[in-house]
């Protein structure tokens, strides 16, 4: 099924407005991809349709492999005092292959937490949750964010795991 398929598939059973607000953008520009009126870039929306709908994950160089719909959320976080929106901030206007930004940064990324390598790696859950666990409490402001950060970044990692068991379950 085309992208384009699942996108009128997912507004007719949810609604215009769920739609827009699951893929972060306007209820105007689901409505123009609807109807094959859209006239900006079809390739950045068929990402984001993919991201939302089809689980498609990213190799992100700051948060190792995330949901692509998590990538577009991060390209927009504004640096502030946030160490990790820093990171994201940077990565996202050095380069990255997935950032939607303009590049406004050498190719240089800010060191990360992750190791990247090309050869894949046996899940660590222990790994996974002591990282989530770092980055949520390098959150700046008061222990509450902190919490709200925690549960987001648990959000993301349980979405991960999902598509994961996904991917696994089609190869048996």
């Amino acid at each position: 099924m085309q992208w384009i398929d699942v996108l009128k598939r997912e507004v007719s059973k949810q609604g215009l407005g769920a739609v827009a607000e699951m893929m972060e953008t306007s209820r105007a520009a689901v409505s123009q991809l609807v109807n094959g009126k859209y006239p900006g870039n079809l390739e950045r929306m068929k990402a984001r349709v993919e991201g939302v709908f089809f689980n498609r994950t990213v190799e992100c160089p700051v948060a190792g492999e995330i949901p692509a719909q998590q990538c577009f959320s991060n390209q927009r976080k504004k640096p502030g005092s946030n160490p990790m929106n820093l990171r994201f901030f940077k990565a996202c206007r050095s380069g990255c292959p997935h950032s939607q930004q303009k590049q406004q940064f050498g190719g240089e990324v800010i060191p990360t937490l992750y190791v990247s390598t090309d050869e894949p790696q046996e899940y660590n859950p222990h790994r996974t949750l002591h990282l989530l666990k770092t980055q949520a409490t390098s959150q700046e402001g008061s222990s509450k964010d902190a919490q709200l950060t925690y549960i987001q970044l648990l959000e993301s990692e349980v979405h991960n795991l999902a598509a994961r068991l996904k991917t696994a379950n089609k190869g048996d």
